[in-house]
């Protein structure tokens, strides 16, 4: 782009001044900012997208959590009653109590793909975590397109409110010349209905300031465009340094959050082949257990419970070694199934870069073309206004018709219409390319 300082539109409207009536009436004025951060904080994709990361995070937990033993206890009681053998060989009625407990603890010691699965986990975490930030770049962008809409159709009011009074000025001024015999009555009927036609304008031009301000407001998940005011934003002199597309995209790939959960699905997508991969390897596990038991029998004489769960405890500790020999190729496909992912995610990393680079292209131009658009803009409205001013001062001495007149405002209407519609054209434009290179949309 050229270095030539330019007047563009600088969106830090979060330094803009509400008007005084505004501050005494205590309206909420709403900068850019706040307009992004709103419907951030209100959409309902970002709060689903908010559970997603939150349920990933529960995913992540669980891989950490297979490193731990599992621990277990267990107690029974049983009861038997009626008659029963002795130790005499004869049958005897008796009541017999039974009661058992114990402690079990299992733990794996060695399992190829469990830390491949922690892994894969914290980038699936990370993935979802990427997504939910491009989410919000993406509302970011669609809330600034609908505030520049207001800002916009707000300005064109403003045009045609001056448009108006210029033809009210001159109705006006053709009944006084009527009066005095220096203007046909005609002129005035011609006069009257260019009025008419610049007060209809004006109605189209707050109906559609209405209809930005609704759509802006329906972003934001308000329930009613009511007393919905924005501020405005300051105008300053800025440059824009020289750039290419090739620039931006080698910035973009940096820290667009896109590229980044494609990257992390890919990667995830590797951890799970090596995860798969270890039902081809065996599994050592330790498991060991500390259980004890008492009886008593009505009728004879036993032993205290403390002695007895003294002298029946018994302690059991096993390590064992599971060797995979045979199944039925599950594991292959596991691991075929898994590198097949991995393939998809890589075409989908080439398939976002290549979706990036074009739309940093697309931006690029529509930015250079919008700069251009502005600068002459500018320039034929500087133009339409001088000539509106000339042909207006022979209006008023008689020296041009009507219809003369009519086309110098409207050529300076059309002129005032193109540079408001340019100037934010160009602001958009320069906050898609800021965007891309990393800048927050405020």
């Amino acid at each position: 782009m050229r270095q030539s300082a330019i007047i563009a539109i600088a969106l830090a409207t979060s330094t803009a001044v509400p008007s005084l009536a505004q501050q005494e009436a205590g309206k909420k004025v709403w900068s850019l900012k706040d307009c992004v951060s709103y419907a951030i904080e209100n959409n309902l994709d970002i709060k689903r997208m908010e559970q997603s990361c939150q349920s990933s995070d529960v995913q992540v937990d669980n891989a950490k959590s297979q490193y731990l033993p599992s621990v277990s206890a267990f107690a029974s009681q049983g009861f038997d009653f009626g008659r029963g053998l002795t130790a005499n060989n004869t049958y005897a009625n008796r009541n017999t109590k039974n009661t058992s407990m114990g402690v079990s603890v299992q733990m794996t010691l060695f399992e190829y793909g469990r830390a491949a699965q922690k892994r894969a986990a914290q980038l699936d975490l990370n993935a979802a975590l990427a997504d939910l930030e491009n989410a919000k770049d993406d509302i970011g962008i669609a809330v600034a397109r609908a505030y520049l809409q207001v800002l916009y159709s707000k300005d064109m009011v403003e045009v045609n409110k001056k448009q108006l009074e210029l033809s009210e000025l001159q109705l006006q001024q053709r009944e006084l010349q009527v009066n005095q015999g220096r203007a046909a009555e005609s002129d005035v009927y011609q006069a009257k209905s260019r009025v008419a036609s610049d007060k209809m304008s004006l109605v189209k031009a707050q109906n559609d300031y209405e209809m930005a301000i609704l759509d802006l407001t329906q972003q934001l998940e308000l329930p009613s465009p009511e007393d919905f005011e924005v501020e405005e934003p300051s105008v300053d002199v800025v440059k824009l340094n020289p750039t290419s597309p090739e620039q931006i995209y080698a910035e973009a790939l940096l820290t667009r959050d896109d590229i980044k959960a494609a990257q992390y699905r890919e990667q995830s997508a590797q951890e799970s082949i090596e995860a798969a991969k270890g039902g081809h390897i065996p599994t050592l596990s330790l498991s060991g257990g500390v259980n004890t038991s008492a009886v008593s029998v009505s009728g004879m004489e036993n032993s205290s419970y403390g002695d007895q769960f003294k002298d029946h405890l018994d302690k059991q500790v096993s390590v064992s070694l599971s060797i995979p020999i045979f199944s039925r190729f599950s594991t292959s496909n596991r691991v075929k199934s898994a590198k097949i992912s991995r393939a998809t995610y890589a075409i989908a990393i080439d398939q976002a870069k290549k979706t990036l680079y074009k739309e940093i292209q697309q931006a690029y131009y529509n930015a250079t073309y919008a700069q251009s658009q502005f600068e002459a803009s500018v320039s034929a409205q500087e133009a339409a206004k001088e000539s509106l001013d000339m042909q207006t001062k022979k209006f008023s001495a008689g020296r041009i018709t009507q219809t003369e007149y009519n086309e110098a405002l409207n050529s300076w209407t059309k002129a005032e219409a193109d540079m408001v519609q340019a100037k934010y054209s160009f602001a958009f434009a320069v906050k898609i390319l800021d965007f891309y290179r990393g800048a927050e949309m405020q």
